[in-house]
């Protein structure tokens, strides 16, 4: 279970030293200490027992992270920051080690979905403080002003950000039927002709309102992938579209249903 080491044999008498001065709570403060942690198959039976001060039991705790490999340190580590929580009084470098050790742990301890999941769902509906909200809109370092100054641009693509396809994947499934039917701000609504006017004057010269016109390149490329779009039948009204105008106005959506 522990690893033979220096470490070890300083654990075994610091554990040695305690037991052999009968210790008892009293007069003088001393804490609980598994030899063989809990966690690790320990029980608390008296002989898996010891009386430690506060400084022996944190020592023992740090010591325990270097006796013990891979879950079982992971456990190890964990112990020693919740010890570190408890009341007991921490130099900043007993901290420092402490924190390392744990944020060591956070960043090689893969999560799993579920774990994901959680995280997600306990951080629904909270509301940031302004102080916060500020921290986190604030540049960190002078690297990261850079980075802000100088986002990843592909010049290729009419100026978009580069997405890997994993997630333009996840960001089209995210967004199917969220604009369908009643889901759709203009549901029921039509737009005004001076509305209609102002969009067309906007639109003239086909820049799209962003001051840029397709490249030949641009427009052969959207030609391609119009000209491969599978369109699909209304049932109803007896026409075939393609994508979104399919999903918005006809299928269960279309005019002409035929409501039993």
């Amino acid at each position: 279970m522990f690893l033979e080491n220096k470490y070890t044999k300083i654990y075994r008498s610091i554990i040695e030293n305690s037991k052999s001065k009968n210790r008892t709570k009293g007069k003088e403060y001393y804490e609980n200490h598994h030899i063989i942690p809990k966690s690790l198959g320990g029980s608390n039976d008296k002989d898996n027992l010891v009386f430690l001060t506060p400084r022996e039991h944190f020592i023992c705790h740090l010591i325990l992270t270097k006796i013990t490999a891979d879950s079982n340190r992971v456990k190890m580590i964990y112990a020693l920051r919740r010890l570190a929580n408890s009341n007991i009084k921490l130099t900043s470098r007993q901290y420092d080690i402490v924190r390392n050790l744990h944020i060591s742990v956070l960043k090689s301890t893969p999560k799993s979905e579920e774990h994901k999941r959680k995280i997600s769902e306990s951080n629904k509906g909270k509301k940031l403080s302004e102080e916060h909200r500020d921290k986190l809109r604030k540049p960190k370092s002078e690297d990261h002003k850079e980075k802000l100054r100088k986002p990843k641009i592909n010049t290729e693509n009419m100026g978009k950000y580069e997405r890997t396809e994993e997630t333009r994947k996840r960001m089209s499934e995210s967004h199917i039927g969220l604009q369908s039917g009643d889901k759709n701000p203009m549901f029921g609504r039509k737009h005004t002709e001076e509305i209609k006017k102002a969009h067309s004057e906007r639109m003239k010269g086909n820049q799209n309102g962003k001051g840029w016109i397709p490249s030949e390149d641009a427009r052969a490329k959207m030609s391609a992938r119009a000209k491969n779009r599978k369109s699909t039948l209304c049932i109803h009204c007896g026409n075939s579209y393609v994508g979104s105008n399919y999903t918005r106005w006809h299928g269960d959506n279309c005019k002409l249903k035929v409501v039993t």
